[in-house]
């Protein structure tokens, strides 16, 4: 009886978890990368039941080493300026679901079903929906508040016009008729760099570039911190991917 090969296909591994294979009748050797939680593995052709298992077995110590922790757990804790999120499992969540809570004033909660595996990356991404609509809320709320002290702070008059915008990668934009539009996103970093980004398109509204000019008022705004600041901003570690 001829030895069948493997096909593509999905298995589940006890120990590594989600593995997908991908027969490629191009490829000479087999290759394995985690994508999210997932293990994925492009193997050549005419590759046995019992290679596939051998390979798995040699490799098995390497990819459970180098398996991306999930973002979230339960009893995480996601602490802001102006508001926290705990995250967590609840026996009394409906099995499959994930919901927001309310606990307190600026205090919220996403309770996650009991069956749910933090480390599934769908149950990742309904944490995720969760966590950018408490910040939506926080961002329509407040934002405007906060970025009209700001402005004071640093004498900008006539206040512009401020709106609140929900892209993820642009934090904010200045138009020429005098319009701020910050993104909600920048309810998740410290009052510092909320600073920066507001300053940064308070400069805008007389500097409609990044020039010399440009930098060396946002640098002024920011007492001289500019460069420091940006750079802190640029690792920031956010707690959604963007």
């Amino acid at each position: 009886m001829p030895e069948k090969y493997i096909v593509s296909q999905h298995y589940f591994h006890p120990e590594i978890g989600e593995i997908a294979i991908r027969v490629q009748h191009n490829s000479t050797r087999a290759i394995a990368r985690w994508k999210g939680n997932i293990l994925k593995i492009s193997l050549p052709p005419r590759v046995t039941a019992e290679m596939f298992h051998r390979y798995l077995e040699d490799l098995k110590p390497k990819v459970l080493a180098a398996k991306p922790k999930a973002r979230y757990a339960d009893g995480s804790l996601l602490e802001f300026e102006d508001f926290s999120i705990a995250i967590s499992h609840n026996c009394l969540v409906e099995k499959g679901y994930v919901y927001t809570r309310h606990k307190g004033k600026n205090e919220f909660a996403i309770d996650v079903a009991a069956d749910l595996d933090f480390e599934n990356p769908n149950v990742e991404k309904l944490i995720i929906k969760h966590i950018l609509r408490i910040a939506k809320f926080m961002g329509q709320t407040r934002l405007p508040g906060i970025a009209e002290d700001v402005l004071r702070s640093i004498g900008i008059s006539p206040m512009p016009e401020i709106t609140v915008s929900y892209g993820l990668s642009r934090l904010g934009y200045c138009s020429s008729r005098r319009k701020i539009a910050l993104s909600y996103a920048i309810m998740f970093l410290p009052a510092e760099l909320r600073r920066l980004i507001i300053c940064h398109e308070a400069a805008h509204l007389t500097e409609m570039n990044h020039s010399k000019d440009f930098h060396n008022l946002v640098d002024q705004y920011l007492n001289g911190r500019e460069k420091d600041l940006e750079h802190r901003l640029k690792h920031f570690p956010w707690p959604v991917p963007r």
